[in-house]
């Protein structure tokens, strides 16, 4: 606290302004008001001085500056500070000096704080908005003022919405709602907000502080995608039926064939001028053999693909074995070395004697193909079946000693339609082991059980063990 005259010299200062300012107590009466003032500032205090005395009474002076007034210490530093002045008569006045560094470097943080959240929302290209308890708009950050116009605050968001289809989230659940918004342009955009209360930032209860991401071309991709995957499937069902119809047509064909030849080596009998009954009866037994094989050909199939429960009962791995061996020979093809080794003490297994044929006729099959590719010196295949006392079960063990599968293709062998053969429908293994799941069993390859390819199977007992 400093007193001075009419005309500036100071004539009362007390110890704290002394150390304010940083000069001896005594010395602050032999100056001016002036001395106390950066140089740079002096013509415009003497100005606000003239002011007041002109209209003197208590007012603090520099307030409607909007900025601090600067002090000049003793070693020429300047001290932001704040100056109440208050006339005492005779041209006297009193100045209560309050130094208000502190304040100003809170100030300034503050400003620095606002301005870099600030500058980081901004950045952010998602909106955020503030609202208040009745839905409006308070504030929002360059892209929420991009998408509303520049005159958003004050106005309710669902002025914005397109419909009221889905509505605006009124909760801080903080899941994401989807909602179609007009932009400032008119063009509907689909944002998917998310909300939370701004009670602890703004002190008001019942605000939002809410974000939105602009969605629409991701929702319009998604709705791309999902009828793309709608004509795949479609497509998808049309290969499937027609490689379906082709796997159909080359088991009916096999018996169909048979049946034929059966047939016309029966009426070449018939034209003979000595009937052979013997063997125009063989000749008819076969046309009913493998017109009975169609026809169980043709429901198997269809139970196949309809999931039906396939009645089981006890098979007979040897006869199916020697019919699979059978099969492939009455297709023409040149059968090599086979060795069939059932153990003596095989448990009986359960299953479905037709499917059991079927499988071990297709993997005879593709074994032989392999063999006839790769040519080896004396191509042969063995199955064997086992007792399996660790599944509990018995195990059929099929092998060649050809190629084998390459690793890369062990992953998919099993897969729909996939297939190494240029002829090949690639459903052979995909049915092998359906059937085999289908009777309580495993059927996989045994990569492992090298050289060769090795496929195993299992099929469960007639009775528990023991």
């Amino acid at each position: 606290m400093l007193i001075a005259d009419a005309g500036g010299h100071i004539l009362y200062a007390n110890l704290a302004c002394a150390n304010l300012f940083g000069y001896a107590r005594e010395k602050l009466p032999k100056l001016t008001i002036g001395d106390l003032i950066p140089e740079h500032l002096r013509e415009r205090h003497a100005a606000h001085l003239a002011e007041f005395r002109g209209a003197p009474r208590s007012r603090p002076m520099g307030a409607h500056l909007g900025h601090p007034l600067y002090g000049r210490r003793a070693d020429g530093t300047l001290v932001p500070t704040e100056i109440s002045l208050s006339p005492l008569g005779d041209g006297r006045v009193l100045a209560a000096v309050h130094d208000i560094t502190q304040r100003v470097q809170a100030e300034e943080a503050v400003r620095r704080c606002s301005a870099r959240y600030a500058g980081l929302l901004g950045a952010i290209p998602d909106i955020v908005v503030e609202l208040d308890a009745e839905h409006i708009l308070r504030w929002g950050n360059d892209a929420a003022r991009s998408f509303f116009g520049e005159q958003m605050a004050g106005t309710a968001i669902d002025r914005f919405q397109a419909s009221s289809e889905h509505s605006f989230p009124r909760t801080d659940d903080g899941a994401v709602h989807n909602v179609w918004f007009v932009r400032a342009d008119g063009d509907q955009r689909l944002l998917a907000w998310s909300c939370r209360s701004a009670g602890e930032v703004s002190g008001e209860p019942g605000g939002l502080i809410c974000t939105a991401r602009d969605v629409t071309e991701r929702h319009l991709d998604e709705l791309s995608l999902r009828e793309l995957r709608a004509q795949m499937r479609q497509f998808h069902a049309l290969h499937v039926a027609g490689q379906t119809l082709r796997k159909i047509s080359h088991d009916l064909n096999q018996p169909l064939e048979a049946l034929c030849a059966y047939a016309a080596a029966a009426l070449k009998l018939l034209d003979g001028s000595v009937p052979r009954v013997a063997q125009l009866r063989a000749a008819l037994e076969g046309c009913c053999s493998e017109a009975d094989r169609a026809g169980r050909v043709a429901r198997e199939l269809s139970s196949f693909m309809h999931r039906d429960v396939i009645p089981l009962a006890p098979i007979d791995l040897a006869r199916a074995a020697d019919n699979a061996v059978r099969l492939c020979r009455n297709d023409g093809i040149d059968c090599p070395d086979i060795r069939i080794d059932i153990a003596p003490d095989l448990r009986p297994a359960l299953g479905n004697q037709r499917q059991i044929e079927s499988v071990l006729h297709n993997l005879l099959k593709n074994s032989i193909e392999a063999l006839r590719q790769a040519r080896p010196g004396a191509p042969s295949v063995r199955i064997e079946a086992r007792n399996d006392a660790r599944r509990g079960g018995i195990q059929v063990t099929f092998s060649d000693n050809g190629p084998g599968i390459d690793r890369t293709c062990q992953t998919q062998a099993f897969a729909p339609f996939y297939t190494t053969r240029q002829l090949g429908v690639g459903l052979g293994l995909t049915i092998s082991r359906a059937l085999i799941e289908a009777s309580g069993g495993e059927l996989w390859y045994d990569g492992e059980a090298a050289p060769g390819a090795t496929f195993r199977f299992t099929l469960p007992p007639t009775e528990p063990g023991p």
